[in-house]
């Protein structure tokens, strides 16, 4: 249970021998020579991110590079993993750490050991792009070690749900890292503006592109819809993310195209049970609680909704980046990644300026009088959002 256990698919014999032989080793070209790819780490501790892990990896393969994933076995997303590890270019290398999988104490002695590993294979690597770290006093460390091939992956400037401008843990490690990488030119401005900008002339930026709930699956493309079949809210209900708008939504304000229909499906926080309960006894929209399958995403993806991003905080959001991809229609508020696409694509009308039936109203009506002028600038963002990388980046 504690050791460490190299994932595997089915794959030819030859080729996975050769892999587990040495993940770390050159790989070599058809005349038997060692090739000088760049061989990077990525490293998420608690498999957090894997869909971003997965579309981040083969950013990097496409650009050239060898990659070794540092992650948790998990009960969810583990399609990404298997798909990954596919890949000529990359290795994935897994440990019992998510808590999905393993109790705390287990976790934290495998997450040592996942440590260990990097330390122990750091000189076969050229850089170590480190995600959502899982304690900052031994990566601040950690990050010290590795010297200039540390690069911290900065998703938010303070944890979800942090209530201060700052926060010691991220400052910490953002000042033991010799780079930081940013997954959008917000998340780094909104960096900067907290943290000072000594960070400035240390930071990167690689554009957060397009992902999909399976790796297998490809762009859908944007349809102009003559009617829509409801206002949907879909991901994980956390309180900033502000479901309590439903409360303000009477049916009969929707346009004639759109169905009087509301959805509101995910997994309901603990704090918010008072909310769903009381949703519940409405009994005016429709309550999926609980995770959902890929198969029932895929599902609801593949439905005309217009999708709410009603969010009170947020740096940048995956459910955007996924919308995208699978071609459907959604309207948010001026909060971090969400306005800022909405405002650089041309699209600010779809931003609700506050949580009210009005704003609302507005929104929607514009969208719909506007379907075939939003269209095109979706598209034209759905092709531009393809995980690109500078040239200056590291």
């Amino acid at each position: 249970m504690f050791l460490r256990s190299r994932f595997t698919v089915a794959i030819p014999q030859s080729k996975l021998e050769i892999a587990m032989s040495n993940p770390c080793t050159h790989q070599q070209d058809g005349t038997g020579s060692p090739t000088n790819l760049r061989h990077v780490a990525v490293v998420d501790p608690g498999s957090s991110v894997l869909p971003f892990d997965y579309y981040f990896c083969r950013s990097l393969i496409d650009r050239g590079e060898r990659v070794t994933l540092l992650a948790s076995h998990t009960q969810y997303n583990v399609e990404f993993l298997s798909e990954l590890a596919r890949e000529d270019k990359a290795h994935v290398e897994l440990w019992r750490i998510s808590s999905t999988v393993a109790n705390r104490a287990i976790g934290i002695l495998n997450y040592l050991r996942m440590l260990t590993f990097l330390l122990v294979n750091l000189r076969k690597f050229d850089v170590v792009y480190y995600n959502f770290p899982k304690g900052w006093l031994l990566e601040s460390i950690i990050f010290r070690i590795l010297g200039h091939k540390a690069v911290f992956c900065i998703h938010n400037a303070v944890p979800h749900g942090f209530e201060a401008k700052r926060h010691l843990g991220t400052r910490a490690l953002a000042s033991s890292a010799h780079r930081l990488l940013f997954v959008s030119a917000w998340t780094k401005s909104d960096f900067v503006s907290r943290y000072g900008p000594t960070y400035e002339n240390l930071s990167d930026v690689m554009q957060h592109g397009i992902i999909g709930i399976d790796p297998l699956d490809s762009p859908q493309s944007y349809q102009l819809c003559e009617s829509f079949c409801g206002v949907a809210f879909w991901g994980n209900i956390k309180p900033y993310k502000g479901v309590e708008v439903f409360r303000l939504l009477p049916k009969d304000w929707l346009p004639k195209a759109v169905d009087k229909r509301y959805l509101i499906a995910g997994k309901w926080d603990h704090d918010l049970s008072h909310l769903r309960d009381e949703y519940k006894a409405r009994n005016e929209i429709d309550l999926h609680d609980g995770f959902l399958t890929r198969e029932s995403v895929k599902d609801l993806l593949a439905q005309d909704y217009i999708f709410l991003l009603p969010y009170r905080q947020a740096s940048q959001s995956g459910i955007l980046y996924t919308l995208l991809f699978y071609g459907r229609y959604f309207i948010g508020t001026d909060r971090g990644d969400i306005g800022d696409f909405l405002r650089t694509n041309g699209l600010e009308k779809l931003i609700i300026d506050d949580l009210s039936e009005g704003e609302m109203r507005r929104a929607i009506g514009w969208l719909m009088e506007n379907l075939s002028d939003v269209q095109a600038k979706l598209v034209s963002a759905q092709q531009s959002y393809t995980w690109q990388w500078g040239d200056k980046v590291a």
